[in-house]
């Protein structure tokens, strides 16, 4: 049976979402998961505290805890927050590996799909690596860079894409909510020496996929809320990149 890990980094920084998203896991109608956390930056021992505490019922009538790790911070090593997400990815992604799980499902605590069967809709996809729809907060331009036009999709595209149930084409895709199978995350890990200061988890992880000649999907059936305050300039563009 398809296992699937849950999978998020928490810091401090995003507990105003944490029962949104808990709420969600319980709701959701996709029976054979497990949910986990990855703890980093400031304040670890007060939040781990908190979400020991954490245990949910869901509507399968299973009693889940979350599964946490603990990204403590070596001594005298300063580590940038893009540093910490993207360790934290990685241990992660060593559990999933560790135990055998057949997708993670990589779901940013601030970001909600409204679906409550968006977990088999993107399996359904029959891809290794799919994402949902999300938007740069208070924007509706999406996290998604069109393989075609190497910059973000538009609402049109999307909604066309939607009535005809088909599968985006996607360069770089946000990790707020994409599915990756087993074939992908047992093969690249995430690691801070490739991506580099100046680059994002997800833009890193789309690259390395590309290297490895792994095509991206936008799955536009499954449509996320993503909370908290608006970004400015949210866009991106790769057309004059090599």
């Amino acid at each position: 049976m398809t296992k699937v890990l849950i999978a998020a980094p928490i810091s401090g920084h995003k507990q105003y979402s944490i029962n949104e998203w808990f709420k969600w896991i319980a709701n959701q109608e996709f029976k054979n998961y497990d949910f986990a956390l990855c703890v980093n930056g400031e304040n670890q021992s007060k939040l781990i505290s908190k979400l020991r505490q954490v245990e949910i019922k869901d509507v399968h009538g299973q009693v889940k805890k979350p599964r946490l790790i603990w990204n403590m911070p070596k001594p005298n090593i300063p580590t940038s927050r893009h540093h910490n997400i993207v360790h934290a990815r990685e241990s992660l992604r060593r559990l999933a590996e560790k135990e055998d799980y057949d997708y993670i499902l990589w779901l940013d605590t601030d970001t909600i799909p409204i679906q409550l069967n968006a977990i088999q809709i993107l399996i359904d996809s029959k891809v290794d690596a799919v994402s949902g729809v999300y938007f740069y907060k208070g924007t509706t331009v999406p996290i998604l860079v069109s393989t075609k036009s190497k910059t973000n999709f538009n609402l049109e595209e999307l909604e066309a894409a939607a009535k005809n149930k088909e599968l985006l084409q996607t360069e770089i895709f946000g990790l707020g909510c994409a599915l990756i199978s087993k074939a992908v995350f047992k093969k690249i890990i995430f690691s801070y020496s490739v991506f580099g200061k100046e680059v994002g988890d997800d833009y890193g992880y789309c690259y390395a996929m590309s290297e490895e000649g792994i095509p991206r999907f936008t799955n536009p059936l499954v449509m996320c809320k993503h909370l908290g305050e608006p970004m400015k300039n949210p866009s991106v563009d790769i057309r004059t990149k090599d």
